[in-house]
Protein backbone atom coordinates (compact mmCIF):
# COMPACT_ATOMS: atom_id res chain seq x y z
CA UNK A 1 0.00 0.00 0.00
CA UNK A 2 1.33 3.20 -1.40
CA UNK A 3 -0.07 4.80 1.54
CA UNK A 4 2.03 3.19 4.12
CA UNK A 5 5.51 3.64 2.84
CA UNK A 6 7.38 6.82 4.02
CA UNK A 7 9.98 8.76 1.43
CA UNK A 8 12.95 6.78 2.51
CA UNK A 9 11.56 3.19 1.40
CA UNK A 10 10.59 2.29 5.53
CA UNK A 11 7.07 1.20 6.42
CA UNK A 12 5.08 2.49 9.38
CA UNK A 13 1.40 2.22 10.50
CA UNK A 14 -0.11 5.44 10.42
CA UNK A 15 -1.90 6.28 14.26
CA UNK A 16 -2.36 9.72 15.57
CA UNK A 17 -0.71 9.14 18.94
CA UNK A 18 1.59 6.41 19.10
CA UNK A 19 3.43 5.36 16.41
CA UNK A 20 4.33 1.84 16.34
CA UNK A 21 7.44 1.74 13.91
CA UNK A 22 11.15 2.78 14.81
CA UNK A 23 12.99 3.86 11.94
CA UNK A 24 17.14 4.02 12.48
CA UNK A 25 17.96 5.83 9.44
CA UNK A 26 21.77 5.67 8.34
CA UNK A 27 23.39 8.47 6.74
CA UNK A 28 24.22 6.73 3.37
CA UNK A 29 24.05 6.52 -0.01
CA UNK A 30 22.62 2.58 0.27
CA UNK A 31 19.36 2.99 2.25
CA UNK A 32 19.44 -0.80 2.94
CA UNK A 33 20.78 0.40 6.27
CA UNK A 34 17.57 1.43 6.77
CA UNK A 35 16.12 -0.12 9.80
CA UNK A 36 12.35 -0.07 10.99
CA UNK A 37 11.35 -1.18 14.60
CA UNK A 38 7.99 -2.65 14.77
CA UNK A 39 5.78 -4.06 17.64
CA UNK A 40 3.13 -5.96 15.47
CA UNK A 41 5.96 -8.30 13.81
CA UNK A 42 7.34 -11.24 15.83
CA UNK A 43 10.27 -12.26 13.14
CA UNK A 44 13.10 -9.57 12.08
CA UNK A 45 13.80 -9.40 8.53
CA UNK A 46 16.57 -7.70 6.53
CA UNK A 47 17.01 -7.01 2.63
CA UNK A 48 20.53 -6.36 3.37
CA UNK A 49 22.44 -9.50 4.03
CA UNK A 50 25.86 -7.65 5.56
CA UNK A 51 24.07 -6.59 8.64
CA UNK A 52 24.05 -10.27 9.38
CA UNK A 53 26.71 -12.28 10.43
CA UNK A 54 26.70 -16.19 11.14
CA UNK A 55 23.78 -16.24 8.52
CA UNK A 56 23.65 -20.04 7.11
CA UNK A 57 21.37 -20.72 3.54
CA UNK A 58 17.90 -21.48 4.17
CA UNK A 59 14.61 -21.89 1.25
CA UNK A 60 11.37 -20.56 3.19
CA UNK A 61 8.67 -18.56 1.86
CA UNK A 62 7.37 -15.98 5.29
CA UNK A 63 3.96 -14.48 5.39
CA UNK A 64 4.81 -10.41 5.19
CA UNK A 65 2.80 -6.94 5.77
CA UNK A 66 3.05 -6.31 1.76
CA UNK A 67 2.53 -10.35 0.78
CA UNK A 68 5.18 -13.22 0.89
CA UNK A 69 8.55 -13.26 0.77
CA UNK A 70 11.42 -15.72 0.10
CA UNK A 71 14.11 -15.98 2.77
CA UNK A 72 17.19 -17.14 1.21
CA UNK A 73 19.26 -17.15 4.53
CA UNK A 74 19.01 -16.69 8.31
CA UNK A 75 21.53 -15.16 10.87
CA UNK A 76 22.19 -12.57 13.71
CA UNK A 77 21.50 -9.23 13.83
CA UNK A 78 24.13 -6.71 16.04
CA UNK A 79 22.03 -3.83 17.55
CA UNK A 80 24.50 -2.20 19.56
CA UNK A 81 25.94 -4.61 21.41
CA UNK A 82 22.93 -6.48 21.50
CA UNK A 83 22.46 -10.12 19.50
CA UNK A 84 19.19 -10.61 17.83
CA UNK A 85 18.17 -14.01 16.33
CA UNK A 86 17.13 -15.54 14.29
CA UNK A 87 17.07 -12.46 11.87
CA UNK A 88 15.81 -13.68 8.31
CA UNK A 89 17.27 -12.10 4.75
CA UNK A 90 14.80 -11.41 1.81
CA UNK A 91 16.42 -10.13 -1.09
CA UNK A 92 13.82 -8.68 -2.45
CA UNK A 93 12.43 -7.30 1.14
CA UNK A 94 10.90 -3.89 1.06
CA UNK A 95 12.51 -2.53 4.59
CA UNK A 96 14.42 -4.30 7.31
CA UNK A 97 11.87 -4.70 9.66
CA UNK A 98 13.76 -5.69 13.40
CA UNK A 99 11.05 -7.17 15.67
CA UNK A 100 10.24 -5.03 18.94
CA UNK A 101 9.69 -8.34 20.43
CA UNK A 102 12.53 -9.98 19.75
CA UNK A 103 14.31 -6.64 21.25
CA UNK A 104 12.60 -7.14 24.39
CA UNK A 105 13.80 -10.65 24.57
CA UNK A 106 16.78 -9.54 24.68
CA UNK A 107 17.05 -7.29 27.70
CA UNK A 108 15.91 -4.30 25.72
CA UNK A 109 13.27 -1.48 26.86
CA UNK A 110 11.61 0.57 23.96
CA UNK A 111 10.67 4.11 25.35
CA UNK A 112 8.50 6.30 22.93
CA UNK A 113 7.87 8.91 25.36
CA UNK A 114 11.58 9.33 25.90
CA UNK A 115 12.73 8.10 22.46
CA UNK A 116 15.15 5.91 23.48
CA UNK A 117 15.96 1.97 23.77
CA UNK A 118 17.91 1.24 27.30
CA UNK A 119 18.87 -2.19 28.33
CA UNK A 120 16.53 -3.37 30.87
CA UNK A 121 19.56 -4.94 32.91
CA UNK A 122 22.15 -2.11 33.28
CA UNK A 123 20.34 1.00 32.12
CA UNK A 124 22.23 1.93 29.58
CA UNK A 125 20.86 3.83 26.82
CA UNK A 126 21.49 1.60 23.52
CA UNK A 127 19.63 3.75 21.00
CA UNK A 128 18.41 7.47 20.80
CA UNK A 129 16.35 8.59 18.29
CA UNK A 130 13.63 11.42 17.20
CA UNK A 131 10.05 11.60 15.61
CA UNK A 132 9.59 12.37 12.51
CA UNK A 133 5.73 12.44 11.36
CA UNK A 134 4.76 9.04 12.74
CA UNK A 135 8.91 7.38 12.50
CA UNK A 136 11.35 7.87 15.37
CA UNK A 137 14.08 8.23 13.09
CA UNK A 138 17.87 7.89 14.13
CA UNK A 139 21.24 8.13 11.99
CA UNK A 140 23.48 4.90 12.78
CA UNK A 141 27.08 3.88 10.91
CA UNK A 142 26.69 0.35 9.24
CA UNK A 143 28.12 -1.95 11.74
CA UNK A 144 31.79 -2.65 10.78
CA UNK A 145 32.15 -6.98 10.79
CA UNK A 146 35.44 -7.15 12.92
CA UNK A 147 33.12 -5.31 15.80
CA UNK A 148 30.12 -7.67 15.20
CA UNK A 149 32.83 -10.34 16.07
CA UNK A 150 33.42 -9.00 19.09
CA UNK A 151 30.37 -8.19 20.42
CA UNK A 152 28.61 -11.17 19.95
CA UNK A 153 31.40 -12.83 22.81
CA UNK A 154 30.81 -12.37 25.81
CA UNK A 155 32.32 -8.51 27.11
CA UNK A 156 32.26 -6.99 30.47
CA UNK A 157 30.09 -4.58 31.16
CA UNK A 158 31.76 -1.59 30.17
CA UNK A 159 29.37 0.87 31.78
CA UNK A 160 30.85 -0.26 34.78
CA UNK A 161 34.55 -0.64 34.13
CA UNK A 162 34.41 2.74 33.14
CA UNK A 163 33.07 3.43 37.28
CA UNK A 164 30.20 4.80 35.66
CA UNK A 165 27.52 2.23 37.54
CA UNK A 166 23.65 3.39 37.48
CA UNK A 167 21.65 3.92 40.60
CA UNK A 168 20.81 0.20 41.08
CA UNK A 169 24.16 -1.70 41.60
CA UNK A 170 25.43 0.78 44.77
CA UNK A 171 22.06 0.00 45.63
CA UNK A 172 22.25 -3.88 45.59
CA UNK A 173 25.92 -3.76 46.97
CA UNK A 174 24.55 -1.93 50.26
CA UNK A 175 21.79 -4.11 50.43
CA UNK A 176 23.53 -7.62 50.10
CA UNK A 177 26.20 -6.13 52.81
CA UNK A 178 23.19 -4.84 55.28
CA UNK A 179 23.89 -1.41 55.09
CA UNK A 180 22.17 2.05 54.52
Amino acid sequence: DENNVDGEGGLFIEEEETPTLLSLTVSSVNDNWTRIHDSGVSRSTVRNLNMLFNSQPTLINMKMLSGTAKITNVGKLNFNGFIIHPVYYSPNGKSNLISKLQLEDNRLIFFRKKKMIIDKAGYRVVQRFNRKGNLYVADLNPPNPIINNILSKSIPNWHLVLTHPSYLYPKKILNINNLK
